[in-house]
């Protein structure tokens, strides 16, 4: 269970915390990592990373369409942002590609890409992790975010190296309409793209928005996986 407390017994010993540079859990379920943040917050080592470094959805065998976009894109882009969300600081999707399954020795079906006799092609999970892994680059800052939508779950990145914020969300159910609202508008880009995975769109740019007042209007279908990216203005 990702909420187990391994680290407890780790966290009180000096002599094991001079070997660790993180902590890194897997999960393919509703619950994730925070309960493992909050341990370490709370000990003397508050600024240990706290990694997960497996996701994804075990129902492999399925090679339904249903399966692909239900479980192995809408839940995994879900548990991926509840971890980010959570304060993991790395995510990690299971698998690259399809392959031999060592522990339970068969082949395996987790990957983004299929393997047909090492000829790789993308899956429909491959474009809804790429609104997250695409557009949040190595060294950007998860900043706070929140959602009162139903449904409605999203992650916020600030990267300074190119000044951007980005924004990720998945979308179940919920109201079609949805308005982002970013604080401080003095700084919150004027101008934003709008990327969506749906069940027939993969990755692609849709839109190009104006805030107003520092809000975005967007209409949402019913199952998305979207991200919006904007250059955030100088101070």
């Amino acid at each position: 269970m990702v909420t187990t407390n391994y680290i407890g017994p780790i966290l009180e010993s000096p002599e094991l915390m001079k070997q660790i540079g993180a902590f890194s859990f897997h999960t393919y379920g509703e619950e994730s990592v925070g309960p493992q943040v909050d341990r370490v917050s709370r000990s003397q080592y508050p600024h240990t990373r706290v990694w997960l470094t497996e996701y994804g959805d075990l129902s492999d065998r399925d090679k339904s369409f249903e399966n692909e976009w239900k479980n192995q894109s809408l839940k995994s882009a879900q548990r991926a942002l509840r971890a980010l969300n959570q304060g993991a600081t790395v995510a990690l999707f299971w698998d690259a590609f399809d392959n031999l399954e060592l522990c339970e020795m068969r082949p395996s079906f987790y990957g983004l890409m299929r393997n047909d006799d090492h000829h790789f092609s993308p899956k429909k999970r491959y474009f809804a992790t790429k609104q997250l892994f695409h557009f949040v680059r190595p060294g950007a800052r998860r900043i706070a975010a929140s959602s009162d939508a139903s449904g409605l779950i999203a992650s916020a990145f600030l990267d300074g190296s190119t000044n951007s914020l980005v924004v990720v969300g998945v979308k179940q159910g919920g109201p079609g309409q949805v308005q982002i609202t970013f604080p401080g508008t003095k700084q919150a880009p004027a101008i934003w793209e709008f990327y969506q995975t749906t069940r027939t769109l993969d990755c692609r740019q849709t839109g190009t928005f104006a805030a107003i007042n520092g809000a975005v209007q967007l209409e949402l279908p019913d199952e998305v996986v979207f991200t919006l990216v904007g250059k955030a203005r100088n101070p």
